[in-house]
């Protein structure tokens, strides 16, 4: 539970997330309002991140009906997926707390497997077990490098534009973004100017929900409701500023994409990278990486960059 201290009235964070998600709390409206997906969003997520580990995991409730304290370990994992695949919102992050049951319920299987082919004690068994760790290891590495190679460029130039910009003499500036504002890192990343950390604005995209805005003066930001909040993902006006109010811009451009890039007669590429633009990659390609630049030239990119205006129009 969270600490009175902070939210002033008794809250339970976890009870809360179940709640709202369920539709029995926060209107109903938790449950649908955005990030819906089929339950197959998740089957497909563990197979690319456990992938033969999580193929391995499904059957071993059935194999352990007969031992009682394995049984009783992994009940947990099965009950807890079953809600969140049955929850119409759907995010990676919430599998998080079955991921160590997920590794046990696939050991549990693979010794099952050795037990009743080679015997768990024989060499053999021991050399499959590692066959298996391996496979598991070299997939699992691959899955990592893609993410890495294919999504690394959101950090990677607000790394950039921190040290670049760091006590800039710049005494009005302010970096904006729309469209991508949700890879937006952190404010850790806005770099220091001589009147104080680089102001962050939202400008008006495609995105049609609530934008998020900062906390409130401390203590009471922690606890009071901002104004111009709702809790049904609906647009605010409020949060959104005029691009001639910014100086710096990010954002990525894609092949297909509905809206028109940045225009290049009021900005000027100032870091950029390439990053993944998935619905124009196949399978297998954008989801696991091979080296030699095999992934590369099957994969199409696009571009993430922060953008200068051009230093006409700040005159």
């Amino acid at each position: 539970p969270t600490p009175k201290l902070y939210t002033k009235r008794p809250l339970w964070a976890m009870g809360n997330h179940l709640l709202y998600n369920f539709g029995v709390g926060g209107g109903g409206a938790g449950a649908d309002l955005y990030g819906t997906e089929p339950w197959t969003f998740y089957a497909k997520n563990l197979v690319l991140n456990f992938n033969i580990v999580a193929l391995m995991a499904v059957p071993s409730l059935a194999l352990t009906w007969k031992r009682w304290r394995l049984f009783l370990a992994l009940t947990p994992m099965y009950v807890t997926l079953a809600l969140f695949f049955k929850m119409a919102h759907k995010e990676e992050r919430f599998l998080t707390m079955t991921y160590p049951h997920i590794c046990l319920a696939a050991a549990v299987t693979l010794d099952w497997i050795l037990q009743r082919t080679v015997g768990s004690r024989s060499a053999i068994a021991t050399f499959g077990a590692l066959v298996v760790v391996a496979c598991f290891w070299c997939i699992s590495l691959s899955r990592n490098a893609a993410l890495y190679h294919h999504f690394k460029a959101p950090l990677r130039i607000y790394e950039d534009f921190y040290y670049s910009n760091s006590s800039s003499s710049f005494e009005s500036s302010s970096l904006c973004i729309g469209k991508e504002w949700y890879r937006f890192p952190s404010s850790f990343f806005l770099p220091e100017m001589q009147a104080g950390t680089l102001p962050l604005l939202w400008v008006n995209s495609s995105f049609d929900g609530q934008l998020p805005q900062p906390f409130g003066v401390w203590p009471r930001g922690l606890w009071e409701v901002p104004p111009h909040m709702n809790d049904r993902n609906l647009r605010e006006p409020s949060r959104y500023h005029e691009e001639n109010e910014c100086s710096f811009l990010a954002d990525l451009t894609l092949m297909h994409q509905k809206e028109a890039p940045p225009d290049e007669k009021q900005w000027k590429e100032m870091h950029c990278l390439p990053f993944l633009d998935a619905e124009s990659s196949r399978l297998p390609w954008r989801a696991f990486y091979v080296p030699f630049g095999l992934s590369n030239s099957r994969n199409s990119f696009g571009s993430y960059c922060i953008y200068r205006r051009l230093a006409e129009e700040k005159k």
